[in-house]
């Protein structure tokens, strides 16, 4: 990261990890999976963010999210 990159805090809701867990059956390592995505969207998250969440009744509303690792 250079000097005028800014690093962002990435966060995982509750019912995120839930599902994330579910895939475990499907040979998906969730530690994996959660580590890269914390990596990725930690800085420039706008250019490599897959969609914002548009959910009024999320605390995450507005937050952008990388769904396709």
């Amino acid at each position: 990261m250079t000097n005028r990159e800014r690093s962002y805090e990435v966060l995982w809701g509750q019912k995120a990890r839930l599902e994330l867990a579910r895939m475990k059956q499907f040979n998906i390592n969730p530690k994996r999976v959660f580590r890269n995505s914390k990596s990725i969207l930690a800085v420039n998250p706008r250019e490599k963010a897959y969609d914002v969440l548009n959910d009024p009744d999320s605390e995450f509303n507005g937050y952008y999210c990388h769904l396709g690792l």
